[in-house]
Order: structure tokens, then C-alpha cells, then sequence
């Protein structure tokens, strides 16, 4: 059954199974509820783009950063490239609460304020969480199967960034989920439908990525998967206010010098822009990465270990795996 169409200034949509229902209950996609009349006519009400979107993500506060502020956190950074976190909440039987001491009821609780705060831009914030949630999955024995439903919602969160560097991040914790137990595979698998789309945008990107990154990063970025852009995101970290981006616009101002000499012979004794180097805080070690080669590492773990179903629900998530595999 199909929709009437409304009268307008533009066409105006109803999801489908909103359709069949009386028109008190339907739902209009540009009105955002119950379709309204003053809305249509009124020039100042627009329907959500792209843009508005992708650059309200980041105004989504963390859970991460609400207990970090208040002190909550069972984990803190300790500086050393050996012990990179240090974990400082007291049991009651006292001694500290380290990973391999929690129980099934601490990873239900900590290990999705953990997976959320990855995809925070601001540093520590991301690389706190990051190695926390690392060494909690290591230390796990099989205790992160039972999260991995609590855990779909941070993942999808932080794919949606489309930031590299978040993205990346991501795409390795959930490697490392998934090789924290045996039976996590194969509770991934009925979740491929939310965290496969995302993740196959970026499936033929050759771009470099830096892990952990230097600095902060924006905290969205763009559907083209170059980081922030204008109109996307901020150009500052919403926490500490720095400018962020400065080596992806540093290496945007190399590739446009380089092509101008390619093409003007009389630039080739102009100076080329220097670049932008950030250095890594103490105790921290970086490695380049190419997302292509992270998504299909993570796709392949997400199959190999996902039991005999794990195949055909990612054909059918992912139509160009078979190619991917070639």
C-alpha cells in the first residue's frame, strides 16, 4: 500500500511500516513525528542533512567523559611503555581491582563505558579507553561474551565518526573482541547487519592512518573518509579547544603544491610547504595503518571466527566480500 502524496514545497515520505496505519499514527521523516501542515509551509523548519547530521555527532557526550570528570573511573594513565594504565579501584577484600580480579557483573558494567569512550577526539580521553578496554579483553577468560550486546551501540557510534582515526581504532578493538573468546564470533553474527555497512565504506580506501594518533582528532568527519571538513564537525577539540586536523591540512597543502609543479614548470623552484608533525606523548609507541587493509583484516576475523553462519550473513550484509576474498 502506497502513501497519498501530500501537497508541499517538497515530497514528503513515511517509513513503510507506517504506511498501512491510520494517519494518527503515522510518522513523517521531515517533520521528524506526526506529519504537520505548519512545517510544510513554514520556511524556516528543514529537514536534517547530511551535514547537520554527521556534525551533531560529536556534541553526543560520552558516558566516558561524564565519569572521567567525576573521578569514577577504575583506570588512570601510568606513563610507561611496559604498564601504559594503572588500574585504582579498591575490592573489598581489599587489593586493587585489576581485570583479571572482575567479575562477570564488572565487565557488564565497564567494558561499554570503556567501548564508548573510543571514540572520544580528545586525548587521553580515546587512548585511555582504548588500552583499558584492551586489557580488560585480554584478561577476560570468556567474560566479554556476555557484553557483546551492550557493546553494539558504542561500535556503531564510533564507525559512524567516519573519522580515520576513530575508525581504526575501533576496527582493532573489535579484532581484539573477537579473539578474546572463543564464542564471541558467533555472537557478533546477528549484529553484522549494524556494523557491516560502515565498515564496507571503507573497504577500497588506501588512506594511512596513524595509531594512536598524536594529538587530538575531530571527533567526526566526513562520508569521504579525509577526517573533519568544513561544515562536517568543529576544527577545534571540544574539551581542550586545540586545533585539530593540522596534518591532514598540512598534507592536503603538499599533494595541491606538488600537482601545481606538475603542472607549471615555472613553480618548480618554489619552496614546498613544510609538514605537519606531531610527536607521540611519552611511553607511547605509533604504527601507520591503511584502512583498506584494517577492513578486510576485520572482516576476514569477523567470518573466520563467527561459525558456519558467519559467511552467508556477511554476503548478504557485505555483496562484495567474494570479491574482497579474490
Amino acid at each position: 500500500m502506497r502513501a497519498a502524496q501530500r501537497s508541499g514545497p517538497w515530497q514528503r515520505e513515511l517509513y513503510p511500516q507506517d504506511m498501512v496505519n491510520p494517519p494518527e499514527y503515522d510518522y513523517c521523516v521531515n517533520c521528524r513525528g506526526p506529519h504537520s501542515e505548519n512545517k510544510v509551509h513554514n520556511l524556516s523548519w528543514q529537514p536534517y542533512t547530511v551535514e547537520q547530521r554527521l556534525g551533531g555527532l560529536h556534541k553526543l557526550r560520552t558516558r566516558f567523559q561524564e565519569a572521567h570528570e567525576r573521578g569514577s573511573l577504575p583506570v588512570k594513565l601510568h606513563g610507561s611503555l611496559q604498564n601504559k594504565v594503572e588500574w585504582i579501584q579498591e575490592t573489598v577484600e581489599g587489593g586493587t581491582l585489576t581485570p583479571e580480579r572482575m567479575t562477570q557483573e564488572d565487565y557488564n558494567t565497564i567494558l561499554p563505558l570503556l567501548f564508548e569512550g573510543a571514540r572520544e577526539g580528545h586525548e587521553p580521553y580515546r587512548f585511555l579507553a582504548v588500552e583499558a578496554a584492551s586489557a580488560m579483553l585480554a584478561a577476560g577468560r570468556g567474560k566479554s561474551t556476555a557484553v557483546v550486546p551492550s557493546l553494539i551501540a558504542p561500535i556503531r557510534l564510533a564507525l559512524s565518526t567516519f573519522e580515520p582515526s576513530l575508525v581504526a581504532g575501533m576496527l582493532q578493538l573489535i579484532q581484539r573482541l573477537i579473539k578474546s573468546s572463543p564464542r564471541v564470533g558467533a555472537a557478533l553474527v546477528p549484529h553484522f547487519q549494524k556494523l557491516t555497512p560502515v565498515m564496507s565504506a571503507w573497504q577500497h580506501r588506501q588512506q594511512a592512518v596513524q595509531l594512536p594518533p598524536a594529538g587530538c582528532v575531530p571527533s567526526t568527519g566526513g562520508f569521504a573518509g579525509s577526517g573533519g571538513r568544513p561544515g562536517a564537525c568543529n576544527t577545534h577539540c571540544y574539551v581542550c579547544g586545540v586545533h585539530v586536523g593540522k596534518e591532514e591540512k598540512a598534507a592536503k597543502d603538499m599533494r595541491k603544491a606538488l600537482q601545481a609543479r606538475r603542472d607549471n614548470a615555472h613553480l618548480q623552484a618554489e619552496p614546498l610547504p613544510k609538514p605537519a608533525i606531531s610527536r607521540l606523548a611519552m611511553g607511547r609507541t605509533g604504527r601507520r595503518y591503511v584502512m583498506a587493509e584494517l577492513v578486510g583484516e576485520t572482516l576476514e576475523c569477523m567470518v573466520n571466527f563467527g561459525g558456519p553462519a558467519a559467511l552467508a550473513a556477511m554476503k548478504r550484509c557485505v555483496p562484495t566480500y567474494d570479491m574482497q576474498l579474490a
